[in-house]
């Protein structure tokens, strides 16, 4: 039988699409051989085109099956190699392999080995992976979007416990990533740098479709949810803080902050806001620098520096016009001031509105006078008494205009400058309306003076008024003044 080189014969259109007819010699054989479009294309002609007939019912351009009878050996199904010099020789976009619908490709390798899905709005359908994606060379995917047609959570995506998913700035594949996800132990998942030696610091963000930043919107991390009237799970913030050795061990890390179930916050040491930390006019954290802390939170208290002071607003709004501070002083000095505008402090018993209350106020009034005062609503409340106490035992009372002394109470006067040194003349109750004058002691007699006056007027009916007057030839005398008018000498100077 000679050779035919069927590259150069002309097929019989007559016959159908799926196959050619030749003879042993010649397409006019008696007994030809019949090679089928898929054969003679890939086997015989070398063509890059096949194109099958319209069917309709399933009848696949190629259909093809071997079988593998040797374990030893490792069998290729398909293949194809685009040899020599032809990456040199190609455009970067060069495709391998490009399945298409309608002239649209719906799946494509380029020739560096990237996939390429286009389809289902970019997406891949839970119908189109039925088991998985194993991913097994460096290639990389633009874009991946797993979804249901139902809507339910049926799609999944699994990853190893030792591989990665990765994000690049480019599309040269994983050599290029700067951002990875992986899983470092159970339920606990690390977003990191792709190079384990590398410091890169990493952000989660709220961005809008296109890439881009959106003004005013929130960016939401939820605990978990309890079941009935179960509270839910805390969210925790954790760092790690410097190891206490230089061995190389990786330092533990160790609860920084939790907001509780109840809403409640818990600080493991201390917040600090820096030097050059501010909050700007629109409500916002601004930092600008790491100054020292100016103030800190931690579980012990509130620490604020001496140069600091804790302000109140006249509005409802943090920001508003401020008249109101609580400063240091000095060492172990509280103060109350704001420049050359009056304070005042009011300590209430009680409060139901700003016209009902019960309160001790102590104020810088207009004329200038420093006044502890009483005060009661113009709509409700009651008088009460002011009362000075000493070691746990009231002293005295201020209630209706009256000074009130305990039974041994006196005024007593000290024999220093100060205020607190020792006492040398008091007045004090001997009795039921009985009013004395001594000295140091209780039985350290006192004298009351008198200098010499103009006769007072006569007292109320029943009274007496002792004072002191010349008896006009310059004597001193001692005079006793009755409701009638009348004055008796009762004592003379010699």
């Amino acid at each position: 039988m000679a050779d035919i080189d069927l590259k150069t014969e002309t097929p019989d259109t007559t016959l159908p699409k799926t196959g050619f007819v030749f003879g042993a010699d010649s397409q006019s054989a008696a007994s030809p051989s019949v090679y089928t479009v898929q054969s003679l294309a890939t086997t015989l002609l070398g063509s890059s085109t096949l194109t099958g007939e319209t069917v309709s019912t399933s009848s696949p351009v190629i259909d093809a099956a071997q079988e593998w009878g040797d374990s030893g050996v490792t069998f290729t199904g398909l293949k194809f190699n685009a040899g020599g010099s032809s990456d040199a020789n190609s455009a970067s976009g060069s495709l391998l392999m490009d399945l298409q619908v309608g002239g649209t490709s719906r799946l494509s390798v380029d020739k560096a080995g990237s996939i390429i899905w286009v389809g289902n709005s970019g997406r891949i359908s839970s119908s189109a992976i039925n088991g998985g994606i194993s991913y097994g060379g460096v290639n990389n995917i633009n874009a991946i979007a797993f979804y249901s047609t139902s809507g339910g959570y049926s799609p999944s995506f699994s990853v190893a416990n030792d591989c990665r998913i990765g994000f690049s700035s480019t599309i040269n594949g994983f050599a290029a990533m700067d951002t990875i996800l992986t899983r470092r132990a159970a339920a606990n998942l690390r977003l990191g740098a792709a190079d384990a030696g590398t410091v890169v610091p990493q952000f989660l963000s709220v961005q809008g479709g296109s890439g881009t930043d959106i003004a005013g919107q929130p960016f939401t991390i939820d605990g978990s949810q309890g079941t009935g009237t179960g509270a839910g799970g805390s969210i925790i913030f954790r760092v790690a803080p410097a190891a206490p050795t230089s061995n190389g061990v990786q330092n533990a890390l160790s609860t920084a902050l939790t907001i509780n179930a109840d809403r409640s916050t818990t600080f493991a040491s201390v917040v600090n806001f820096g030097g050059n930390t501010q909050i700007n006019s629109s409500g916002t954290y601004q930092a600008g620098g790491t100054g020292t802390p100016s103030c800190a939170l931690a579980s012990t208290g509130l620490f604020i520096s001496s140069a600091e002071a804790v302000k109140w607003s006249s509005t409802a709004s943090w920001n508003g016009s401020l008249d109101l501070f609580l400063l240091r002083d000095a060492a172990n000095t509280l103060a109350l001031r704001n420049g050359a505008a009056a304070q005042a402090f009011n300590l209430y018993g009680t409060y139901t509105s700003s016209t009902s209350y019960e309160r001790l106020a102590f104020t810088y009034t207009a004329s200038n006078d420093y006044v502890i005062r009483v005060e009661k609503g113009s709509a409700a409340g009651s008088n009460r008494s002011l009362t000075v106490e000493t070691y746990g035992n009231a002293t005295s009372t201020f209630e209706s205009e009256t000074l009130k002394l305990k039974n041994d109470g006196r005024f007593a006067w000290s024999s220093s400058s100060a205020s607190r040194g020792s006492v040398d003349t008091a007045i004090h109750r001997i009795d039921a309306g009985i009013v004395g004058i001594r000295g140091s002691s209780s039985s350290t007699g006192a004298a009351l003076s008198l200098i010499e006056q103009t006769a007072p007027a006569a007292p109320a009916a029943n009274g007496v008024r002792i004072y002191a007057e010349d008896d006009g030839a310059g004597k001193t005398r001692l005079m006793a003044r009755f409701a009638t008018g009348a004055a008796v000498q009762i004592a003379i100077e010699p």
